[in-house]
């Protein structure tokens, strides 16, 4: 059924078949190998520039500190190192409303108070909202419906629990849904 010449043919296809599947498996293994490369290549370069990036931040630093202005510090700097920079504090600051271990990160704007002073730092764009996690106790008392009590409870609040979500502000005592109302537009988390 099979001569020496069929034979030969057969092996010789098998041959050159699995050579093709071989060569056709070591192909897609090395582009695979390599996409994984340029894959880790490309998220080293990614992490590298968000570090370079990240190396310094622009802070802005108004109210009673001798030189406010804008500043460069390293990434990773307190309000206290900012405070530094600006020639430290004037006389009468409101030494109670200022957190100094506070972590700037680039684009911070803090308004140092003066004792007394009430900040209305909210306007009706967003970009002037109060961010509750970090603002001071003049911030919160510029809020609708957030007096003093109120004020003094959302800074308590936070030191032990942070706020993932600005609905959060309503664990706090006394802060209903009415009273969350009245400033859930003035308000943000980071």
């Amino acid at each position: 059924m099979f001569n020496k010449n069929n034979k030969k043919i057969i092996v010789t296809s098998f041959i050159i078949i699995f050579t093709i599947i071989i060569l056709r498996i070591l192909y897609y293994s090395n582009n695979n190998v390599d996409s994984i490369k340029v894959e880790n290549n490309e998220s080293q370069d990614i992490e590298q520039n968000e570090n370079l990036e990240t190396a310094e931040i622009y802070v802005h630093i108004t109210g009673n500190v001798e030189n406010p202005g804008m500043l460069i510090l390293e990434n990773g700097s307190r309000l206290n190192d900012a405070v530094d920079l600006c020639g430290g504090f004037l006389e009468g600051t409101d030494m109670e409303n200022i957190n100094l271990a506070l972590k700037l990160k680039d684009e911070d704007k803090i308004h140092i108070p003066k004792i007394g002073e009430v900040t209305t730092t909210f306007k009706e764009d967003q970009d002037d909202r109060v961010e509750i996690n970090r603002c001071t106790k003049a911030e919160l008392l510029s809020l609708p419906g957030i007096g003093e009590k109120k004020a003094e409870q959302i800074i308590e609040y936070r030191e032990r629990n942070k706020f993932e979500k600005i609905e959060d502000i309503m664990e706090v005592s006394g802060i209903g849904e009415k009273t969350f109302e009245n400033f859930k537009d003035y308000i943000f988390v980071e």
